[in-house]
């Protein structure tokens, strides 16, 4: 099971994440994640694909860009030429996720937007294969464009799933599935529905900090109510991640909150990879 970094874009500068990105790749996890979003309350919120072109060219490991399509604000015919673009420059390594985002106060319904996601994909696809697309649907609008240079190999796309109907969309438009949870309920939809073996992707996300209650503090005031692992005991933390490589996932990236990033990189050098 492959061990990932994401990258805290809402609290760090970008030559801070570059800077985070080559710790994690030295201390030995095997890929990086990036999360987009214009949202952020903590102060920083770097381009998803700048930051992703730099990974890139700096890195030796795989890069995902997490994308959330909850609302119209980003359009697919942009995303597939951004991720086309990345593909190009890094064959190999750039992966995409899609997630359905919410729920919050601005997001709609959550069947609407697993179709606009599954819309998303469509329109996306086409781009890639290098056909003309003119597309009207219920979400989107896309008006004779085609990639004048699509990608040889088209990034793989992921769709992170809370419930079991994006788990049925992953499983028969994706390549793989993302989970915040090791959950069998979604992985046995998903494996059920999909026309082979796809990655199983597990997201745990902790704060670690020297006390728990330091880090319960952070948590706190930075994901309220996210199920979040604080405090600096690493046995916790292979514990989960052992649950995640028992129900068979492929890999687990891991979400520290708050600003103990390189200590969390150095003890896991030290005392989780090793482990497992």
């Amino acid at each position: 099971m492959r061990i990932e970094y994401l990258l805290p874009c809402d609290e760090f500068s970008p030559p801070e994440l570059l800077a985070h990105a080559d710790t994690a790749e030295r201390a030995g996890f095997t890929g990086v994640w990036l999360t987009e979003g214009c949202r952020s309350r903590l102060g920083a919120e770097p381009f998803t694909w700048s930051m992703a072109g730099a990974l890139g060219q700096r890195l030796s490991v795989p890069v995902t860009a997490e994308i959330g399509l909850s609302t119209a604000r980003l359009h697919p015919a942009g995303i597939a030429q951004a991720a086309a673009t990345c593909a190009a420059l890094h064959p190999g390594r750039i992966r995409l996720a899609l997630n359905p985002g919410g729920p919050t106060a601005d997001d709609p319904p959550y069947r609407q937007r697993l179709d606009r996601l599954t819309e998303a994909l469509h329109i996306m696809r086409r781009m890639w294969r290098g056909e003309p697309v003119d597309h009207h649907g219920a979400h989107y609008t896309v008006e004779g464009t085609t990639l004048a240079d699509p990608p040889p190999t088209p990034p793989p796309v992921w769709v992170t799933a809370a419930e079991p109907q994006a788990a049925a969309l992953a499983a028969r438009h994706a390549d793989g599935l993302v989970t915040a949870a090791p959950d069998p309920a979604l992985r046995d939809t998903f494996r059920e529905l999909g026309d082979g073996p796809k990655p199983l992707i597990g997201s745990m996300t902790v704060c670690w900090a020297p006390d728990t209650a330091e880090a319960a503090t952070i948590a706190a005031e930075r994901r309220d109510g996210d199920e979040v692992l604080c405090g600096p005991d690493l046995s916790a933390h292979l514990t989960g991640l052992r649950r995640f490589r028992d129900q068979g996932y492929t890999a687990v990236h891991i979400d520290n909150v708050g600003p103990h990033q390189r200590e969390l990189l150095h003890r896991y050098r030290a005392e989780v990879l090793p482990a497992l």
